[in-house]
C-alpha cells in the first residue's frame, strides 16, 4: 500500500511540473497562412555572386575553370523588381568597373524558395544570370542560393539585408 501510495504521489508530481513547464514557458505557435510572397524581399541588400566560369579553350577540348567573384548593392521592391549596381567583382583577377541595371525580376514562392533573374550588365555578365535559393529568415533578411546562366557560370549567392543605423 505504501508503495502505490509514492508510485502515485511521484506521478502526480511529474504530471504537475510537466503541466507548469507548458502553463509558463509554452511552445511558441507558427501564424496560420504566414507563408513568404514577394513582399518579403523588400529594401536593399548586399549581394555576393561566387563560383565558377567553364571556359573551352579554342576548340581543343581543354576547359578552363577561373573563378569569378562579384558584389552589389541590390534593390528589391516588394513587388517583383530588382534594380542593383555593380559595386565590385573580379574575373581572372581583372576588376569590374561599376555598372548598374534596373529591369531584373525576382519571385517568391509561398515555400519561401526564390528565383531571381539578373539581366546581362554591361562590362560585368554578358548573359542573363538565373539565382535559385530559399529565404533563410521569414522576415526577408537573408537569401542563400545556387547561381547559373548559359555562359557557363556556375556558383552560390547570399543576399542579406542592409539596415539602417
Amino acid at each position: 500500500m505504501k508503495r502505490s501510495i509514492i508510485g502515485l504521489a511521484s506521478v502526480l508530481v511529474v504530471f504537475v511540473a510537466v503541466f507548469a513547464v507548458l502553463v509558463l514557458r509554452p511552445v511558441p505557435k507558427v501564424k496560420a497562412g504566414m507563408g513568404c510572397s514577394n513582399a518579403s524581399l523588400h529594401g536593399n541588400y548586399g549581394l555576393v555572386l561566387k563560383g565558377t566560369y567553364i571556359q573551352e579553350v579554342g576548340g581543343t577540348g581543354i576547359y578552363l575553370s577561373p573563378t569569378w567573384d562579384i558584389e552589389m548593392l541590390a534593390h528589391f521592391d516588394g513587388g517583383g523588381v530588382l534594380s542593383g549596381t555593380w559595386v565590385g567583382g573580379a574575373y581572372w583577377g581583372v576588376l569590374y568597373d561599376p555598372s548598374s541595371f534596373s529591369d531584373g525580376s525576382y519571385k517568391v514562392n509561398p515555400d519561401c524558395t526564390v528565383s531571381i533573374t539578373i539581366p546581362p550588365v554591361e562590362h560585368v555578365i554578358d548573359d542573363v544570370t538565373k539565382l535559385n535559393g530559399v529565404l533563410t529568415t521569414r522576415d526577408g533578411d537573408e537569401v542563400k542560393g545556387t547561381a547559373y546562366n548559359p555562359t557557363p557560370l556556375t556558383g552560390t549567392f547570399r543576399a542579406k539585408k542592409v539596415h539602417e543605423w
